[in-house]
C-alpha cells in the first residue's frame, strides 16, 4: 500500500511539473484567465449534456456527420467518485469513453482565441469538426487551458460545430470534462451577446430551425404543457424572436404596425413602437407583417409588408434608422408584399428586395446605408441564410430565378443554380437548409426539391425530385442523414408528413398530420399544427413516433415559434402564448 501511494505521489509531481511547463509556455495560467466567451461550458459552471459510449465506435467516430443517435446521453463530467478537481455527474468505470456534442460560433473573428478548458485523467484526445485539436497525455488534477492545433482552428466555422473526445483510463481515479472557451485577449470589439439558447432571428440561432438549449420536456399532462403567460396580438405571419433578455413580436393592429418588446419570462411589456401600415394582401389572407425580426448587439432589425425596413434600439424602442424599400426600389417585393426576413452578419443586414440591380441588398447595421447590392432577379418569398460550405463563407438566397451564392463582404456572385420557373403567386417560401456541404432547397407548385453538394471547385446536384419532399411554407429539418417535413398543401385539413433520405431523396416513411411548422430539439421534432395542437415527435428514420401531443391554442396559420431556455413562444390567432417545456426537476 505504501509503495502504491508513493508511486501515485511521484506521478502527481511529474504531472504538476508538466502542467507548470505548459503554463510557462502559455502565459495565461488558470488563475489569470479572462475569457471573452464560453462557447461550450464545462461541468464547473453549468449542466452540460453529451452523447457518449463506452463501447468502441465505428471508424470516423469524430467526424461531424457521424451518426451518434444510438449513443447514450449524460451530463458532464464523467468519471469515478471524487476525482481530483472534478465534478462527476455521470459514472464512468470502463477503460475508454467516447463523447460528442455540438456548440455554436457566431463570430469567426474569435477563432484565433479559441482554446480548450479541460480536466482529464488519464490521457485524452479532442477533435473539432473531425480534426485533431489536442492530444493530452498523462493526467491533470484540476482544470487547465489547452491550446488547439492550427489545423483544427481552420476547421471551425460560423454556426454549429462538433467536438468529439476520447479518454482512456489506466490506473487509479478517472475523469473527463472539456469546455471550449475564447481567451480574453481575443475579445472582438462587437462580440454578439445573443446566446446559443436564444432564438434571435428567423428559424433560430443558426437559422435552421434547431434549438440549441437544454432538452425539452417529453411528457405532458393531458391538458398540455403549462402556459406561463399569454397576450393579445394583431395580424401577421411574423414569428416572435428572443435575444439578449428580450422578446420581440411584430404585428398589426388596425392600420398600425406594432412592435412590442416583452420580458420573455413574464410577458411584461418594456416598450411598444407604432407606425402607420397600409399593406393589403392581394390574396385576402392576412394584412400584417410577414418578415421575422432579428436581434443583434442591442439592435432590432425589422421589415413590414409595406417594405419599411427599420432599426430600433432594443433597450427603449427608439428608431435609429429607416429605409423605405418600396419607394427606393419600386421593382422590389412580391405579390405578398416584402416578406424576406433580415439576415444579420458581423458586418451587414442582408435583405432580399428584388429587381433592378437590387435583388439582394446589404445595409450597414449602424446607419442603414447600402454596403452593396447585387443582381437583377425578382424576389421570392424565401429568406437568405449564412453558410460555410467547404470552408468558404457565403450568403445563400433563393430568388425568383436562381439559388444564388454571394460573397458576404461584397455581394459578388460565387455560383448560381436555376430553379424551375416561378411566377408571382407560385414561388419559393422555404429557406435553404444546410447539412455539412450539402444544401437542401424545396418548394411546392411543381418547383421541385433537390440537394446540392458545394465544393470550392464547384457544385453538383446529388438528386432532384418533385415528389420527395416539396415544402410549401415550413422548412424541412435535417437530422443525422434524413430530412423531415410537410409535403405539399393540406387536403381536408391533413398533410403528408414525411421522412426522406438526405443522400438519395428516397421516401423512408410518411403519415397524415394537420399541417404546421416544425423545429428540432436534440433528437426530437416539435411540431406546431395549424389546428392549435403541439406535438413532440421522435426524429427517426425507422418510423413515426409521437411522444406527446396536446391542444394548446385556437386554430391558426403556420407561424414559426421561438424557443429560449426551454420556453416555447407560439404566436397564433390573435394571441401569443408562452409554453413551459423545461424539464421537470
Amino acid at each position: 500500500m505504501q509503495r502504491v501511494a508513493l508511486v501515485w505521489i511521484c506521478a502527481a509531481l511529474l504531472s504538476a511539473s508538466a502542467v507548470f511547463l505548459w503554463c510557462a509556455e502559455n502565459p495565461q495560467t488558470p488563475s489569470d484567465l479572462r475569457w471573452a466567451a464560453v462557447l461550450s461550458p464545462s461541468a464547473e459552471n453549468e449542466t452540460v449534456r453529451w452523447r457518449f459510449t463506452t463501447v468502441a465506435p465505428g471508424a470516423n467516430w469524430f467526424a461531424p456527420q457521424f451518426a451518434d443517435l444510438a449513443w447514450n446521453e449524460g451530463e458532464a463530467g464523467f468519471g469515478s467518485p471524487n476525482p481530483p478537481g472534478g465534478f462527476v455527474a455521470t459514472p464512468w468505470s470502463t477503460p475508454d469513453i467516447w463523447l460528442r456534442r455540438t456548440f455554436v460560433i457566431t463570430n469567426l473573428d474569435l477563432a484565433p482565441g479559441i482554446a480548450l478548458w479541460m480536466n482529464h485523467d488519464d490521457a485524452a484526445e479532442v477533435y473539432l469538426n473531425g480534426v485533431l485539436a489536442c492530444a493530452a497525455p498523462n493526467y491533470t488534477t484540476a482544470y487547465h487551458q489547452f491550446n488547439i492545433t492550427e489545423e483544427s482552428r481552420k476547421a471551425l466555422k460560423r454556426g454549429t460545430n462538433v467536438i468529439a473526445v476520447h479518454a482512456n483510463q489506466t490506473v487509479f481515479a478517472q475523469y473527463i470534462d472539456v469546455g471550449v472557451v475564447v481567451r480574453g485577449k481575443h475579445v472582438a470589439p462587437a462580440v454578439d451577446t445573443v446566446r446559443a439558447t436564444d432564438w434571435p432571428q428567423f428559424l433560430g440561432f443558426t437559422r435552421d430551425g434547431v434549438y440549441h438549449g437544454p432538452a425539452l420536456r417529453e411528457s405532458w399532462p393531458p391538458e398540455g404543457p403549462p402556459i406561463l403567460w399569454r397576450m393579445e396580438v394583431g395580424e401577421g405571419y411574423s414569428s416572435p424572436v428572443v435575444g439578449e433578455g428580450r422578446l420581440i413580436v411584430s404585428h398589426r393592429l388596425r392600420n398600425e404596425w406594432v412592435v412590442d418588446c416583452l420580458n420573455p419570462k413574464t410577458g411584461q411589456k418594456h416598450w411598444s413602437f407604432h407606425e402607420p401600415m397600409t399593406f393589403e394582401d392581394a390574396a385576402h389572407h392576412d394584412n400584417g407583417p410577414r418578415a421575422t425580426p432579428s436581434i443583434s448587439r442591442g439592435l432590432v432589425f425589422l421589415c413590414n409588408s409595406d417594405g419599411q425596413l427599420i432599426c430600433l434600439n432594443l433597450a427603449d424602442g427608439k428608431k435609429i434608422w429607416a429605409r423605405p424599400l418600396a419607394r427606393d426600389y419600386p421593382q422590389g417585393g412580391t405579390y405578398y408584399g416584402f416578406v424576406s426576413s433580415p439576415l444579420v452578419t458581423d458586418e451587414t443586414v442582408i435583405v432580399q428586395v428584388g429587381g433592378g440591380g437590387a435583388s439582394v441588398i446589404a445595409f450597414a447595421p449602424e446607419t442603414g446605408l447600402v454596403r452593396w447590392q447585387s443582381g437583377d432577379d425578382e424576389a421570392s418569398a424565401s429568406s437568405p441564410v449564412l453558410a460555410t460550405l467547404d470552408g468558404e463563407p457565403q450568403i445563400l438566397v433563393v430568388t425568383r430565378a436562381f439559388v444564388r451564392s454571394l460573397e458576404p463582404a461584397t455581394g459578388k456572385g460565387l455560383w448560381a443554380y436555376p430553379t424551375h420557373r416561378q411566377d408571382a403567386q407560385h414561388l419559393f417560401a422555404a429557406s435553404p437548409i444546410l447539412s455539412g456541404d450539402n444544401v437542401f432547397i424545396s418548394a411546392w407548385y411543381q418547383l421541385d426539391a433537390r440537394v446540392l453538394q458545394v465544393k470550392k471547385e464547384g457544385f453538383h446536384k446529388l438528386w432532384g425530385r418533385n415528389n420527395s419532399l416539396s415544402t410549401l411554407y415550413a422548412n424541412g429539418i435535417v437530422y443525422e442523414d434524413a430530412i423531415y417535413g410537410f409535403h405539399g398543401e393540406a387536403s381536408g385539413g391533413r398533410a403528408s408528413f414525411r421522412c426522406i433520405d438526405l443522400e438519395t431523396g428516397d421516401h423512408l416513411w410518411e403519415t397524415k398530420l394537420p399541417p404546421g411548422t416544425l423545429v428540432r430539439s436534440g433528437g426530437n421534432l416539435l411540431v406546431l399544427h395549424d389546428t392549435g395542437e403541439v406535438q413532440l415527435v421522435q426524429a427517426s428514420r425507422n418510423g413515426f413516433k409521437s411522444k406527446a401531443r396536446a391542444q394548446v391554442a385556437r386554430p391558426s396559420t403556420p407561424i414559426y415559434p421561438a424557443i429560449a431556455d426551454g420556453c416555447v413562444y407560439k404566436k397564433g390567432a390573435r394571441e401569443l402564448i408562452c409554453l413551459d417545456l423545461r424539464p421537470l426537476e
